[in-house]
């Protein structure tokens, strides 16, 4: 390989030696040819002076040990020449310019030495220490689930992921096909994934997004900690087995097996170990007491594979401060299936300040929406606040109605599928707890929406449909238009196609009350079909793709969006109020609905 250089005039070749800035490749020299680019670990020790035609003296760079001597010990008549060993240089390395030809890309790094390589003699040695002394209860379950981060700042989500997945939480949503199985792109309940391509997450709302997929989150900043407590939280979470569980081996026998239902991640900065880089998620997958070492699993192994680290210097690297929060990294221990309670967290102890009063997110059972939307939320806000400036100036309240939300998210009753560029339904439930309180929730909505005859007439009929619904519809309306071409009456006599009409008060509690006829209890919840409402086909994306979202009208969802826009004190009177009189006059008197819900659903 070395006749190749001796044949290239050395006039076109520049090497750039290693750098510890970002951007550089450290222990990794980049070679120019010309127009084309190589990288090598493979250069020899020696300070080499590279002859440059245009320039005088000539350019000198250094260059690590390498396997090469042979180009050291180049022929006098080439223009490569080798510095004497005892000649110190007496100016800066300097390097070529980088071809602008093409853009400079990195294979991998070298480890520091403060780490030590989970595939070397001595990580494997580390590695079976931690075995001996029952360090390595984490690893399995998160070492079947380790994976590269697919973008250079999703370590945070791709962690999330690991973890996600090693505790088993079905996310509820299709993946490829009929499988449901967590991957990044599900992670976009809170953060924009755009962004989060370009700056990563913060550790609050690392903290935020595991919270919304059902985990207990124990936050823990570094400062608040201190390293007893840290090496505390690592004993526990590595080597604490946390369940025990019955599995039937391959001769069919059964035999009692620990695992653990919590994990635990920090982010830390990778300087602090002596890594280029920055800000850093990952999982701890083992612990080795003996040398007093943690696993971390790295997720960037484009970068930098597993590797032992001392645990006083990963607590070091939390301690640096978060210059988008000013606040320091930290630890977090995750659970699922109410975890377990690990002592330095959840049990008080002394000096440490957790997150564990972040608040619950209010998880929506019905219907959730990208924070790729917020440009929509952005323009409702905008709407709403010069809505409330007109109706002030003509001498209103500026108090919201329903009316508004639906003229916005219809666009005045021109587009009733609009809505949908917002929000995407939640898939149906599976369980009976969760299946009952869908069905409560709906109900009560249901309710609300017949009670709105006291103060709205404009809920277009329609929109009170869901897809089975206003299938079974059309299906009703064709079955008597071809026995005896019956004509429905009123004013929602052709439903399929009376996309822009409005119903008045009686006709909203009709329509309303024929949907809680078809509302049969869970037992419709769990037999729903797998056709989604054509507008729900527009936006929902995975939701819909295993054919299981769970239907839910245009109508439900918008007086739920009113019920979010009004105040606190407005919206609490609404939901809790039992009993509505609507302006619909039976027998001589108003008509009341009574509304029966359980605080929880309320």
């Amino acid at each position: 390989s070395i006749s190749i250089f001796e044949l290239i005039p050395k006039s076109l070749v520049s090497i750039t030696p290693p750098g510890d800035g970002a951007g550089s490749h450290g222990g990794v020299e980049r070679i120019e040819i010309g127009r084309f680019t190589t990288y090598s670990n493979h250069m020899p020790a020696e300070t080499m002076t590279m002859v440059n035609p245009s320039s005088s003296p000539p350019d000198t760079v250094t260059t690590p040990s390498s396997s090469l001597p042979s180009l050291a010990s180049t022929p006098a008549t080439q223009t490569t020449t080798t510095a004497a060993p005892s000649a110190p240089a007496t100016a800066p390395p300097t390097a070529a310019a980088p071809s602008s030809s093409f853009p400079r890309t990195f294979y991998r790094r070298q480890l520091p030495s403060t780490c030590i390589s989970f595939s070397s003699s001595e990580g494997r040695a580390v590695f079976a220490s931690a075995m001996a002394n029952g360090g390595t209860y984490s690893f399995f379950p998160l070492i079947e689930q380790l994976q590269t981060q697919p973008e250079p700042a999703y370590c945070g989500l791709t962690t999330l992921v690991i973890v996600l997945n090693a505790l088993a939480v079905d996310p509820r949503r299709s993946w490829k096909g009929p499988w449901r199985w967590y991957e990044e792109s599900m992670l976009n309940c809170c953060v924009d994934l755009e962004e989060v391509k370009k700056t990563g997450i913060t550790f609050t709302t690392f903290a935020y997004l595991a919270k919304c997929q059902g985990l207990n989150v124990n936050a823990v900043y570094g400062s608040d900690s201190n390293i007893e407590q840290f090496r505390h939280v690592v004993r526990q979470t590595c080597t604490h087995a946390t369940e025990t569980t019955i599995s039937t081996t391959n001769n069919n026998t059964q035999e009692q097996e620990q695992r653990p239902t919590s994990f635990l991640i920090v982010t830390y900065m990778r300087k602090v170990l002596g890594q280029t880089g920055t800000g850093h998620f990952s999982p701890i997958g083992a612990y080795d007491e003996s040398s007093d070492h943690v696993l971390i699993l790295d997720t960037a192994r484009f970068k930098y594979g597993p590797h032992w680290v001392p645990l006083e210097l990963v607590f070091e690297a939390l301690l640096p401060l978060d210059p988008d929060t000013e606040k320091s990294r930290g630890y977090m221990v995750l659970g699922y299936n109410n975890g377990v309670a690990v002592d330095g967290l959840t049990n008080g102890t002394k000096g440490v300040s957790s997150l564990t009063e972040l608040p619950q997110l209010p998880l929506s059972r019905l219907f959730g929406s990208q924070m790729s939307k917020n440009y929509l939320r952005r323009e409702y806000k905008n709407y709403l606040r010069g809505l409330e400036t007109i109706k002030r100036l003509d001498g209103g309240s500026g108090a919201l109605t329903l009316s508004d939300v639906i003229s916005f998210w219809t666009k005045d009753n021109t587009d009733y599928n609009h809505i949908w560029e917002l929000v995407e339904p939640q898939l149906q439930p599976v369980c009976e707890k969760d299946i009952q309180m869908v069905e409560s929730m709906r109900q009560l909505v249901k309710d609300l929406i017949r009670a709105s005859g006291e103060h709205e007439t404009s809920v277009p009929c329609d929109m009170l449909l869901t897809s089975r619904e206003r299938a079974e519809e059309e299906a009703k309306a064709l079955a008597l238009k071809k026995k005896n071409k019956k004509k429905r009456g009123s004013c929602c006599k052709s439903k399929s196609t009376s996309l822009r009409r409005s119903c008045g008060s009686k006709e909203i509690i009709d329509a309303a009350a024929n949907l809680d006829a078809n509302a049969n209890g869970a037992s419709s919840a769990t037999n729903m079909t797998s056709n989604t409402n054509n507008a729900n086909n527009h936006h929902s994306g995975s939701s819909s793709s295993c054919g299981c979202a769970l239907e839910i009208s245009p109508a439900e969802v918008l007086y739920i969006i009113y019920l979010a826009s009004l105040p606190l004190h407005a919206r609490h009177s609404i939901v809790y109020k039992t009993e509505y009189k609507t302006n619909v006059v039976v027998e001589g008197e108003a008509e009341r609905v009574h509304i029966e819900a359980d605080d929880t659903t309320r």
